[in-house]
């Protein structure tokens, strides 16, 4: 999307640059305008995205060192084409340097993942900037009374917010309450009529049939 092409301008610009230096001034106007441009449409036209933690920008810079690669083997071909043997070798030898900063690059810098020792220098930095947050609101409480708290917005994606979880679990439940209520006056209902059934088979009064006299026939 917009990460690629923007890449894919500055690749351009940086492959072409010592053939066409006429395209850095192009590609400088065009990156301001779309320092402009974007900005607006990050802050007031676009609908708030979710944070990938800079996968994004990780990808652009490992194309950008990719295209610097492109850079070496453009110009050793140039410089072997117009016979100029011993500088054509030094940019050709670039490629160790090129090589040896990419790896560099893969071991230091983590993007993904935190040493534990980066982890610890963070948490001591908060505990320093936490206690200095306390001083600092103490003696402004001191000199100029209680200040009113500030409003902070935060923002939380729907699908991964709580509140949104809880309230389904209580549609839930009342749900589920409900139908168990429902079964529950239905089973009443008909323990009632079987009741009232029995009830009125017991008082009806038993019809007995009275034995009929054995008849004669006389002859």
């Amino acid at each position: 999307g917009r990460s690629a092409r923007l890449a894919a301008l500055l690749v351009i610009a940086l492959v072409f640059s010592t053939l066409a230096p006429s395209i850095l001034l192009i590609s400088l106007v065009n990156f301001s305008l779309a320092r402009v441009v974007y900005t607006y449409l990050f802050t007031h036209a676009e609908t708030r995205k979710g944070d990938s933690g800079g996968i994004h920008w990780e990808t652009q810079i490992k194309n950008v060192q990719y295209a610097l690669l492109i850079y070496i083997l453009l110009m050793t071909g140039v410089l072997y084409e117009r016979k100029n043997w011993i500088c054509a070798l030094i940019a050709a030898a670039s490629v160790t340097y090129w090589k040896y900063v990419m790896d560099k690059a893969a071991r230091e810098v983590k993007v993904e993942t935190l040493s534990f020792a980066e982890i610890r220098s963070v948490e001591e930095k908060e505990v320093v900037n936490v206690g200095y947050a306390k001083q600092f609101y103490s003696e402004f409480q001191r000199h100029f009374g209680q200040p009113e708290p500030p409003k902070r917005f935060e923002y939380r994606q729907p699908e991964l917010d709580d509140r949104v979880f809880k309230q389904k679990e209580d549609d839930q439940k009342r749900d589920g309450e409900a139908e168990d209520a429902n079964k529950t006056d239905l089973e009443k209902a008909r323990r009632r009529d079987s009741a009232d059934a029995a009830s009125r088979t017991a008082g009806s009064p038993v019809s007995e049939k009275s034995p009929q006299p054995a008849t004669r026939l006389c002859f």
